[in-house]
């Protein structure tokens, strides 16, 4: 699963300002301006929308709700690992946040007791990661539980209201409120986007297809260390040795080239009864065929086949066309269902809450450029503009948002559509009935272009050019008169 959260950023800092240098006159009671002056102040340097990822393993959903109805649950919520000085910063630039002061010199006690990523079942220790997160750090690392709450204000002492009401409420280190405040953001969401292509539609946190191959993955791993182990001890000599008969040192020596001296008692006597090598057998001389065959079961159930990880299926001498395309077109039509379930449970709400969020809470003019077909309607509109200045009232209209994921239809036969093309631009009963720009626009859609009315011309169509059909007598004339010539002549 994926998880997100939109939110409305600024980015505070200083830009240079022209102001007027002068005094207050008391003789005339007002400002005498005695020139300009170079100066700065602070304003916000850029607003706009921010999509922030959530770590799974910090993540707090609703446990009685399933992962894809994230916004009908009580809750939901995550830890973000910051530091003090962020958290300083963030109650500068913005009023909502308080008692960060409480927080100073808290030291490695700033880490939540929630924060899972460092505990047995989290990344760390999964995957093998080494962090002294939380213990002898110069800087104060603070973990922020975040946590949109559906509640009533009068229940839990916020105020008079006995509806329901979202807020936000921000808790550090398990021991100091920084933030409680209503949402009030008017799409009336969480402010929280999951994606789950592999939901089953009931559980909170449904099984990934990496945790379906977990099991294969560990089987496969074991066969690999085994079957190295086994080399390991084969290419090490497994001798038995007489230490009277040797000298041991000499045997031990690792170099290539050995030299083994004979002890003095021994001389003369032969040296077969002295070294012998034990049998090695490689019992593990199979593990490699079992591990692909672990392989090709780990591709089919993940759909990650040689066709969509670029490689080309070893068959026969040749491979047909046909063959090739199914193969692509039936390795996308998987890829492409978790893409739709992914753009239908996090593209279009994103989208939405992107649109709101500018509109309610944009403060500054702007400059926007126009592009794609919009850019032809509001250049008919407001004139030929490269950049057009957006101010916040501007955006107090209604609106429909068109959230395009980027994917690509793979639901078309794009052969077949381009062969019907071809015989209905050579039959006049096909290309007089039907709209062959509309039809030839739709092929292109089917093939991924994203955008193919960039390439219509703006003056309109290109007239055809006129044909006429001329006597024999007016021909022989005009060639006699040299305003024709006989086709023959060119070409060489």
């Amino acid at each position: 699963m994926g998880v997100v959260t939109p939110t409305w950023d600024r980015k505070w800092g200083w830009k240079a300002v022209v102001q007027d240098q002068g005094f207050m006159s008391a003789l005339f009671g007002k400002f005498m301006n005695t020139g300009k002056v170079r100066g700065r102040e602070e304003t916000i340097l850029f607003e706009g929308n921010r999509l922030k990822n959530i770590d799974p393993y910090s993540y707090l959903p609703d446990p009685n709700v399933p992962i894809h109805e994230v916004q009908q649950g009580e809750f939901v919520g995550w830890i973000e690992q910051t530091n003090y000085m962020k958290l300083i910063e963030l109650e500068k630039n913005d009023s909502d946040i308080f008692n960060v002061k409480y927080l100073k010199g808290i030291g490695s006690g700033g880490r939540s007791q929630f924060n899972k990523t460092k505990s047995d079942s989290g990344r760390s220790e999964r995957y093998g990661n080494n962090s002294s997160y939380g213990s002898d750090m110069a800087t104060n690392p603070i973990d922020v539980v975040w946590m949109y709450w559906t509640l009533i204000p009068r229940d839990q002492k916020l105020g008079g209201s006995e509806y329901p009401e979202k807020w936000l409420i921000g808790l550090a280190a398990d021991k100091v409120i920084i933030c409680a405040k209503p949402l009030a953001l008017n799409h009336n969401m969480y402010p929280v986007a999951v994606c789950a292509p592999d939901f089953d539609g009931y559980s909170a946190t449904p099984v990934s297809r990496l945790e379906l191959m977990y099991g294969m993955q560990e089987a496969l791993d074991w066969l690999f260390n085994s079957h190295i182990s086994n080399v390991r001890k084969a290419i090490n000599d497994m001798l038995i040795v007489d230490p009277s008969l040797i000298n041991m040192a000499d045997l031990e020596d690792p170099k290539p080239g050995k030299l083994i001296r004979m002890r003095r008692s021994a001389w003369g006597r032969g040296v077969e009864n002295a070294v012998k090598q034990l049998a090695v057998s490689d019992i593990t001389r199979t593990h490699i065929q079992d591990a692909a065959s672990i392989i090709e079961y780990m591709q089919r159930t993940s759909a990650a086949t040689d066709s969509v990880s670029g490689m080309i299926r070893k068959s026969g001498e040749r491979v047909t066309a046909q063959e090739s395309k199914s193969t692509t077109q039936n390795a996308l039509s998987r890829l492409t269902k978790a893409a739709k379930i992914a753009s239908l449970q996090a593209m279009q709400d994103i989208g939405y809450m992107f649109a709101v969020h500018t509109q309610q809470l944009m403060s500054k003019d702007t400059y926007i450029k126009a592009s794609g077909t919009w850019a032809q309607v509001l250049a008919k509109e407001y004139g030929e503009q490269s950049r057009i200045k957006v101010t916040p009232f501007d955006l107090i209209v209604d609106y429909d948002v068109v959230v395009k994921d980027g994917s690509t239809s793979v639901g078309g036969d794009t052969e077949g559509w381009i062969e019907i093309f071809r015989i209905m631009s050579q039959q006049p009963q096909m290309y007089t009935n039907f709209d062959m720009v509309r039809i030839f626009k739709h092929i292109a859609r089917i093939m991924g272009a994203k955008d193919i009315n960039e390439f219509v011309l703006q003056e309109g169509p290109v007239p055809p050019v006129q044909m006429s059909v001329n006597s024999t007598q007016n021909i022989e004339q005009g060639v006699q008169q040299g305003n024709m010539v006989p086709i023959e002549q060119y070409g060489g």
